[in-house]
């Protein structure tokens, strides 16, 4: 970094410059700009010289991303974005969305209402939360569609295993955590891990 440039303008010519290094490996063989659209390619295996571009690609834009939020709005966006992000998807899979909206086309918030017999403006305003985040989209008014992050949930196994692992284990033991070290510090006792007080299987109160 030049010793007059900031760290965001630094952090800005990074990801410039490593975005152009993948749009040319892309157009040279015959791939799509990057997209996470219902068209988009599931999973692109990049030579290490252009993943390496793409790894610091993805540092750079979640470290700008940190400066232009700010430390105050940094405590408290990403957290609404989380538990928002963690309760969409959390529906998504007890419910089946992911299977139940086709893999080509849309299905009407009506129609997926009945199939899972919830409200349809209820429907439509848990799954326009999710939205922002490349959960769904809706093609036209009235319908919705898989993008590219809801259909490899799924088309891939893995990662529909790998949603329910954390949904199901991961993020409720982070809830659990103070309250389990709270009752033991030591975290010697595998009946009071956060896990297991979250769940109601462990001593509460």
């Amino acid at each position: 970094m030049a010793p007059n440039t900031s760290r965001s303008a630094h952090l800005a010519k990074i990801i410039t410059d490593n975005t152009t290094t993948i749009e040319v490996y892309r157009q040279e063989q015959g791939l799509p700009p990057l997209s996470l659209g219902p068209d988009a390619a599931l999973d692109v295996k990049y030579p290490l010289n252009v993943e390496r571009c793409r790894r610091a690609l993805i540092d750079a834009s979640l470290e700008l991303g940190d400066l232009a939020t700010g430390p105050v709005e940094l405590r408290l966006v990403p957290g609404w974005a989380v538990m928002t992000m963690f309760s969409v998807t959390q529906f998504i899979c007890e419910f089946d969305i992911a299977h139940r909206v086709p893999l080509m086309g849309d299905v009407s918030y009506n129609d997926l209402s009945k199939t899972i017999n919830v409200g349809a403006s209820v429907l439509r305003q848990i799954l326009r939360a999710g939205m922002p985040y490349h959960m769904f989209y809706e093609p036209r008014p009235g319908h919705v569609a898989h993008t590219a992050t809801t259909k490899v949930m799924e088309r891939e196994p893995l990662i529909k295993d790998w949603t329910g692992l954390y949904m199901d284990v991961m993020f409720p033991a982070g809830a659990g955590l103070t309250e389990a070290l709270r009752k033991e510090p030591a975290a010697n006792d595998p009946a009071k891990t956060g896990f297991m007080l979250a769940k109601g299987d462990g001593e509460s109160g």
